[in-house]
């Protein structure tokens, strides 16, 4: 998690600074980390409101999700398209903080 963590602080790095090449790489960083995501949740049993929960479905489709939002990301920079890139990058925050919501319970 620290690892993507890091990622996502270069990726906003890389918009502050109008750096192409940062926000590229920390995309790719980001990405090449999330197959490790599973690992973190799959003790994960019962969850709130009593509903039965998936944690291995649950990590394939944040890793689907966020995987494609990277892609987004990457296509808006290319594109110009500035605006877009960060507004992706804020949905993306927006993903993880739901899943340190469920995961660790805040």
């Amino acid at each position: 998690m620290q690892k993507l963590e890091k990622s996502m602080e270069t990726i906003q790095k890389g918009f502050f600074y109008n750096n192409t090449e940062m926000v590229k790489n920390a995309v790719r960083e980001f990405k090449s980390n999330l197959i490790n995501m599973d690992a973190f949740i799959l003790s994960v049993k019962e969850m709130e409101n009593g509903r039965n929960f998936k944690p291995k479905r649950y990590a394939k489709e944040e890793v689907k999700a966020l995987t494609q939002m990277s892609d987004d990301i990457i296509d808006a920079y290319e594109r110009d398209r500035k605006d877009r890139a960060t507004r992706v990058y804020a949905n993306m925050i927006s993903r993880c903080l739901t899943c340190h919501k469920i995961i660790r319970k805040w």
